[in-house]
């Protein structure tokens, strides 16, 4: 059973940044990899997440192919256009997206965000800004977006905590002994 992480800092001056990609992250993360990874690949757990600092990440964990998981990666496109092909929806990403972007919070959690917030220079317009990006969100958006998955799977880094096999199934990276 292995760990496997891809992560990678998107270039906001080569990508741009839209929050609308957020929601394809939940997309990708509920449609896609859930059903390759989690379902037919046996792992315990994965996803995908796009921070607002522009930090994109995949994550598999208690993977019995971490090798394989990580490759699932390069067909996040794939599935992005295939998905905007179809006819379903996409209110229930968006609103699970902004579900989780500002859930109930009690007092404390509230200041506690706030403080975050003020630390690292989000306002709240900009809040505002990405929200309507997200409502905004079309098949288009989506399309858009293939470039940054492109480039993700090509570029980010990965590091995998596994056992030796597992790790020999990871072709092209460097191994780095703790």
């Amino acid at each position: 059973i292995g760990f496997a992480v891809q992560g990678w800092r998107l270039p906001r001056s080569q990508f741009g940044f839209d929050a609308g990609w957020r929601v394809a992250a939940k997309l990708i993360s509920l449609s896609y990899l859930w059903n390759v990874v989690r379902v037919q690949g046996g792992a315990y757990g994965t996803g995908i997440s796009l921070k607002q600092n522009e930090m994109l990440f995949t994550y598999s964990y208690r993977d019995p192919s971490p090798a394989r998981s990580l490759a699932i990666n390069s067909g996040i496109s794939d599935f992005i256009r295939q998905f905007c092909e179809s006819d379903e929806p996409l209110d229930k990403y968006i609103i699970s997206t902004l579900s989780d972007e500002d859930p109930l919070r009690a007092p404390r959690e509230q200041g506690v965000v706030a403080d975050a917030f003020w630390l690292i220079g989000l306002t709240k317009d900009k809040i505002i800004a990405e929200r309507k990006q997200m409502l905004a969100l079309t098949r288009q958006t989506l399309l858009d977006s293939c470039a940054v998955w492109d480039a993700f799977a090509e570029h980010g880094a990965v590091c995998v905590c596994a056992s030796e096999n597992l790790l020999a199934d990871c072709e092209n990276l460097e191994l780095a002994e703790a």
